[in-house]
């Protein structure tokens, strides 16, 4: 058993220490000056819509739930080396941080993770839009 746990220890760490290294933390005058520079700059609102709120989010942000972060989705929208950024909420939601593993797991390069979130971006008072939040369907088990 203890020859078992070092194997996968051996095998899962380095996959783990490489997504750490694999996107940068951006501050909202970061993210905003990226955004001016480069306007087609892919930013992803990582929240699922249980967690949207009112709808707000970063003007020109797309809102993509880290469970739909995919390979499909990610090469529909981006090359592996297009800067993409991801947040959610605040500094306590898991969301950006999960979502930009995942898309190192899947081979891409240029990552960034705004951890302040929405919340830093609305007390910056910085740039807006808003999304229809659907109201969630539960539906009944027997």
């Amino acid at each position: 058993m203890k020859k078992l746990l070092t194997l996968l220890a051996i095998l899962i760490l380095p996959a783990v220490s490489m997504a750490e290294g694999a996107y940068k933390e951006i501050t909202a005058k970061e993210l905003q000056k990226m955004q001016a520079e480069n306007p087609k700059l892919l930013v992803i609102d990582a929240r699922s819509n249980e967690y949207l709120g009112d709808g707000t989010i970063i003007k020109g942000a797309v809102v993509k739930p880290t469970s739909e972060i995919t390979k499909e989705y990610l090469t529909s929208v981006a090359k592996e080396n297009d800067p993409i950024v991801f947040y959610c909420t605040n500094t306590d939601c898991p969301a950006s941080k999960q979502a930009a593993h995942k898309a190192a797991e899947l081979g891409f390069k240029n990552l960034y993770k705004f951890p302040g979130g929405i919340d830093e971006w609305k007390e910056n008072k910085l740039p807006t839009d808003k999304v229809e939040v659907k109201a969630e369907t539960k539906t009944e088990t027997k």
